[in-house]
């Protein structure tokens, strides 16, 4: 991707007004009215993931936007919506919530999922190195609880990364 800068964007109140550069993204700044798109998490096979806050709460959440390649696939986008809602119904201490799901102007689909803080897999494995035994157990144990709860809703996620999962 190729960093540009996008127009000044007006951002806080009267008292405290300042203007702020975004860098250049290939989504909207707003979405749903609600969420305000802040930076890129991170990209997987069917889409990339920002952080955005959520306007009325004023809290962080995820957001999933499906890529420009697969919007006008209907298998790619059907099946991207029935995992929402699939795993909306995912309750799990290991998983993040799924808030809301809907369709951009443009016609790409979005998922609105909590946020969720802290080290990635990926991050603390380029960090530490090789985990000890005990603590390589432990979060191969939270993995697979919530695939099997998963696989227990008919989700079957066909594109498990490191720096999809938070460790503590």
């Amino acid at each position: 991707m190729v960093a540009r800068v996008s127009p000044p964007v007006w951002r806080g109140g009267p008292a405290t007004p300042f203007f702020e550069r975004r860098p250049y993204m290939d989504v909207p700044q707003f979405i749903a009215g609600r969420f305000r798109i802040e930076r890129e998490i991170g990209t997987g096979g069917m889409g990339t993931v920002y952080l955005a806050t959520h306007l009325g709460l004023d809290r962080p959440v995820a957001v999933k936007i499906i890529k420009r390649e697969f919007a006008g696939d209907q298998d790619v986008a059907d099946r991207f919506l029935r995992e929402a809602r699939t795993m909306a119904k995912l309750r799990h201490p290991h998983a993040a919530m799924i808030f809301d799901a809907g369709n951009l102007p443009d016609g790409r689909h979005f998922i609105i999922m909590e946020f969720v803080e802290g080290e990635t897999l990926s991050q603390a494995l380029a960090r530490e190195g090789r985990f000890a035994a005990p603590r390589a157990v432990q979060i191969g144990t939270q993995v697979c609880d919530v695939l099997e709860e998963a696989h227990r809703l008919g989700i079957i996620h066909r594109d498990l990364k490191p720096f999809e999962y938070h460790v503590g």
